[in-house]
């Protein structure tokens, strides 16, 4: 053991001959993966990971991952006279009859704080489920990246790096972010696979230009066709948020209350 400095989480403990970073290219790639102890990082950047990160700073009470509109629905009855907030989007817009969509702001304290979420999108919450019954998930994102790489190397399990994708493909804006993770990881000497090498390489690529990425990614594109683009400017901030959801028994919650 010893102390470790990097330019994302600054001084640590660094337990580098135990840890090991592996990654794979899209979430699709998680069905075939058994469970094992390890720590999954969920990377949807555009934007699920960005807004259920944001909904729990601004002190959501639990968010629901839903698979599909009708489970959120069903969820939702569930509860009774609670009647959890529903969140989420298809092809980027509000779902009709849905408190919210999926843009991150739109998570306040005023609206969220307190409160019971249920989210459905099109690929993130999907992605989330898959990950729970293989290992401990974290959501991640650009937004808080160095408070999710402290708390990873403070649980000290191996991590594997999940960015979501776009319709069971790989993505620009997730690999990017997921190489950021990457690189964090590294520049504290952990062992990274090949396959987290290559994210980091892909980021070092758009190291200073983020948005550029996100705004070059399909995720992005498709954000921007339906006029929220202007959502992409707040996902490409690193580090404006304290929060590291975690998922535990299908409910994401802030790290240490779930």
């Amino acid at each position: 053991m010893r102390i470790g400095v990097d330019r994302v989480t600054g001084p640590r403990i660094v337990c580098s001959e135990f840890m090991r970073v592996d990654a794979v290219t899209h979430a699709g790639a998680l069905a075939d993966l058994e469970p094992a102890p390890r720590r999954i990082v969920i990377i949807d950047t555009v934007r699920a990971s960005s807004t259920i990160a944001h909904a729990v700073c601004s002190g959501a009470k639990r968010i629901i991952p839903a698979a599909s509109i009708s489970e959120a629905w069903d969820l939702r009855q569930r509860f009774g006279v609670e009647k959890p907030l529903l969140g989420g989007e298809r092809e980027g817009l509000k779902i009709e009859g849905f408190d919210l969509g999926n843009s991150p702001q739109s998570y306040t304290p005023a609206v969220v704080r307190g409160r019971t979420l249920i989210v459905t999108t099109t690929n993130g919450t999907r992605a989330m489920r898959a990950a729970d019954r293989i290992g401990r998930v974290v959501v991640a994102a650009l937004v808080n990246l160095p408070a999710v790489v402290a708390h990873l190397l403070h649980w000290g399990d191996n991590v594997l790096l999940a960015p979501v994708g776009r319709e069971g493909a790989a993505v620009l804006d997730d690999l990017v972010c997921a190489g950021m993770y990457a690189d964090a990881l590294g520049t504290a000497e952990l062992d990274l696979s090949e396959t987290a090498q290559e994210l980091r390489e892909r980021y070092l690529g758009y190291e200073g230009s983020l948005l550029d990425a996100l705004r070059d990614s399909a995720s992005g594109q498709a954000l921007i066709d339906v006029g929220l683009g202007g959502d992409l400017d707040y996902c490409a901030k690193v580090g404006v948020l304290n929060s590291v959801p975690v998922i535990e028994g299908g409910v994401i919650s802030e790290s240490g209350t779930a």
